[in-house]
């Protein structure tokens, strides 16, 4: 019994071993082992019965433990080497949020060189997630190298833009004064000098006749020119030494400028100059032909935008500056016409009404009529009760004066009648006496 087990248990060994080794064969090798016929083990030596035994045993085995190549169900698929691993690196998703949190900065940045700069870096953290993701993200990688790229051009042209120029000094005088203010860069009024001309004339040279076409865009730089519209001087529109400083000009001479309202617009052209302009000492400007500029606006908008908001404020720096002056001439008209109509210390009503009416016609506000009457020693009331209210000038001392007045008004008419009547008398009597004699 115990040497049957023990030949049992070798040859469950060896039809273990051998169905390994079949099942490690190729399947043509499985295939032609599982076509052998039997081998007959009648006439063999039991030596060699058990042996061959042993082999059908673990070809029985190998082909029970082996699928069969007829068989319907799937192969099996190796399971995943424990080595393999998916998805980002460590720390990546803290790189990814970071980059978005820069992405996100950068569309609150108003300078664009920061915004592209913030752009760059929100992309780089990108690529770098999407390289060192298990697997690769190999396509969105490429978009953000693409991105990096393009980011990158428009940073080295900006870089470029602001390099360094270097200006004369007449050139950075106009630059800070025209352009600056309206966010012009020095790589722009660079273009801008480029294509201009500068001149020189005389004084009494006359830069623009009104009502003619102009074909240049005027700015002077240094001297006196005078404006006239219908010959009448216009201070507004002319420019001289020390005008930005005017309290009016806030720091930017408007008059500077000659035919911007020309250039912009192709109505005004038609009709001409505004004005006459006319040099008053030796002058310097430049001048930009109309048709080349326009031609240079046209390659670029940012330009275009910068020159076309430099010259509208100059329009509106005149119309504010005209506005002023209308209102200070107003207001000392207003101040003398005052001063005639107080000087009696009375105000009789077709005065009033005369006020009212001027005061209606050029605009005359009450803050300005109190402070006119405070200058001349008067208060609203004073004015509207017609008289002082002062000791020296009360009611009863301007109702005496008044009487008196028309007293002595009453007297000299009667007394003007008195010699009329006396002088027809001795003109009647001298005519009788004439025609006496001649009878």
């Amino acid at each position: 019994m115990r040497r049957g087990a023990t030949i049992g248990c070798g040859l469950l060994r060896e039809g273990l071993a051998a169905g390994r080794r079949v099942a490690a064969a190729p399947p043509s090798s499985r295939r032609a082992a599982a076509s052998r016929p039997p081998i007959p083990t009648n006439n063999m030596p039991r030596s060699l019965r058990s042996s061959s035994s042993s082999h059908c045993v673990g070809r029985r085995l190998s082909s029970s433990l082996s699928p069969s190549p007829s068989s319907s169900s799937p192969p099996v698929t190796p399971p995943p080497s424990p080595a393999m691993k998916f998805g980002p690196p460590k720390g990546g998703h803290a790189l990814l949020h970071f980059g978005n949190a820069c992405a996100l900065l950068s569309f609150s940045m108003t300078d664009v060189f920061l915004l592209r700069s913030l752009a760059m870096v929100a992309t780089t953290c990108g690529v770098i997630y999407n390289i060192t993701h298990s697997p690769p993200l190999r396509v969105p990688a490429i978009w953000g190298l693409v991105f990096l790229t393009v980011n990158g051009t428009m940073i080295l042209s900006l870089l470029m833009e602001d390099k360094e120029i270097a200006f004369s000094k007449e050139e950075l005088v106009l630059f800070e004064e025209h352009f600056l203010p309206y966010s012009l860069t020095p790589t722009q009024f660079r273009k801008l000098i480029a294509i201009a001309q500068w001149k020189e004339v005389p004084a009494g040279t006359t830069l623009a006749e009104e009502g003619e076409r102009l074909t240049h865009l005027i700015l002077i730089s240094k001297g006196k020119v005078a404006a006239f519209v219908n010959q009448v001087p216009i201070q507004s529109f002319s420019t001289f030494p020390g005008a930005k400083d005017m309290e009016t000009n806030k720091g930017i001479d408007s008059g500077a400028w000659i035919g911007e309202i020309n250039f912009l617009d192709e109505e005004k052209k038609a009709k001409g100059a505004i004005a006459t302009f006319v040099t008053e000492s030796p002058t310097r400007f430049v001048c930009w032909e109309h048709a080349r500029l326009k031609g240079l606006l046209l390659d670029d908008a940012k330009l275009s935008r910068s020159v076309t908001h430099a010259i509208n404020g100059a329009l509106i720096g005149k119309l504010l500056s005209f506005t002023n002056q209308t209102k200070d001439a107003s207001t000392e008209a207003y101040s003398e016409i005052m001063t005639t109509v107080l000087v009696d210390h009375r105000v009789e009503p077709s005065e009033k009404a005369f006020i009212r009416e001027y005061r209606k016609k050029h605009g005359i506000t009450e803050a300005v009529h109190s402070e006119t009457l405070a200058k001349l020693g008067w208060t609203t009331e004073e004015f509207e009760d017609g008289s002082k209210h002062d000791k020296a000038f009360n009611q009863e001392t301007v109702g005496a004066l008044r009487r008196i007045n028309e007293g002595l008004i009453r007297r000299q008419t009667i007394m003007a009648q008195d010699e009329d009547e006396e002088q027809a008398l001795g003109k009647v009597e001298e005519l009788a006496d004439r025609s006496a004699g001649k009878e």
